[in-house]
């Protein structure tokens, strides 16, 4: 069994917030990413039976591993395993079956049942609160996977699914010539990283999303980049699309002299376009840092300095970071706007410039 490509540990000292009500320690933590990777890719051709077994067997290396380092190291550091996907749940339900002193997280990238009925063309938006899921479960043979998945939501500290709220959004940017120092990018993304790590040990829920705006040497935008902004498209065409008929069936109505039935007036068609439109917004891999193709990705000095202080966008980081390496315009397929109408929609900009003390670069710019 390749347990050692199928779990690895993070050190996380000092940087996860207290577990729930309990007095949880943030000076010696200990993290353990379990993740179903290669362990249905040993050989053979697997079926749903023999995977169900192998994670099983997983699981239960996984919980004595665990039941071993506890008892080894004691009281500290406090153990954190973070399983991902129903294939890991196993080692979850053991782990807390007995009794082992650690906190656990259950991540479902997307469920088994929900996976299933989308792909069988189920009115799936409509129908959330009208399936019979044991039932669904059993006629589509994933009632064994299914009920480890659940099992594995239910005994989990912590259930996550794949935030931020634009009311609680500060929008920061520095923009300039991509003088990494002279310009203060550097002690910049400093005090970023060092932000991020206060707003999450104090459970703050604010997000700061902050834009470097300095040109960079490129070849074409992202393939990611340009995913989302196809997804903000349809965001757009949908609202503007319900907000059509929303408008006729209002104007309908007055001319009736009726005041039209808010609950009604929009129907089931509308209520489907827009969860299918919420949903397409959800995301598997972390958003991308930057926005382009860097030439010199490597050896940058802003994504050098991402990957030091670690602000990746992950879901958990309370500080975004967008690099968008050249200047912007009206005419950008992804950023389509003037610098002077960009700053008027963003809270702060910041300038820490290394050889002009006196605020002359925001002044000039």
């Amino acid at each position: 069994m390749p347990l050692p490509r199928s779990l690895s540990m993070t050190s996380l000292s000092g940087l996860l917030p207290a577990w729930e009500e309990d007095e949880l320690p943030v000076e010696d933590l200990l993290l353990f990413e379990v993740a179903w990777e290669v362990t249905n890719k040993i050989g053979g051709i697997y079926t749903v039976i023999q995977e169900a077994n192998d994670s099983l067997i997983l699981g239960s290396l996984i919980a004595w591993f665990f039941k071993e380092l506890t008892d080894h190291l004691g009281d500290k550091p406090n153990i954190i395993g973070h399983f991902h996907e129903w294939q890991a749940g196993p080692g979850l339900i053991l782990s807390r079956t007995r009794k082992i002193p650690m906190a656990t997280v259950f991540t479902t990238h997307a469920t088994l049942l929900g996976r299933y009925l989308c792909a069988g063309n189920a009115d799936f938006y409509n129908n959330l609160d009208k399936f019979n899921v044991d039932k669904e479960a059993g006629e589509r043979q994933i009632y064994h996977r299914y009920c480890l998945e659940r099992a594995a939501v239910h005994c989990a500290h912590e259930t996550r699914h794949l935030d931020f709220n634009l009311d609680k959004t500060l929008f920061f940017f520095i923009a300039g010539r991509y003088e990494f120092s002279n310009k203060g990018a550097d002690i910049f993304l400093e005090s970023l990283s060092r932000l991020n790590y206060l707003l999450r040990v104090h459970k703050n829920d604010m997000t700061v999303v902050v834009f470097f705006i300095m040109p960079a040497k490129t070849n074409n935008f992202n393939v990611e980049s340009l995913k989302g902004q196809a997804v903000r498209k349809q965001l757009w065409d949908t609202a503007h699309t319900v907000k059509e008929k929303f408008g006729k069936k209002l104007y309908d109505a007055l001319l009736k002299g009726q005041i039209p039935d808010m609950n009604s007036i929009l129907d089931r068609d509308d209520f489907t376009i827009m969860k299918r439109a919420i949903f397409a917004t959800q995301r598997q891999s972390l958003p991308p840092v930057t926005t382009h193709n860097m030439l010199d990705d490597s050896t940058d000095p802003i994504l050098s300095s991402v990957r030091r202080t670690g602000l990746f966008n992950s879901r958990n980081d309370r500080v975004k970071i967008i690099f968008h390496p050249e200047f912007l315009s009206s005419t950008s397929p992804l950023l389509p706007m003037d610098y002077e109408d960009f700053v008027r929609g963003c809270n702060l900009g910041v300038f820490p410039s290394y050889y002009e003390p006196w605020g002359y670069t925001p002044g000039s710019l």
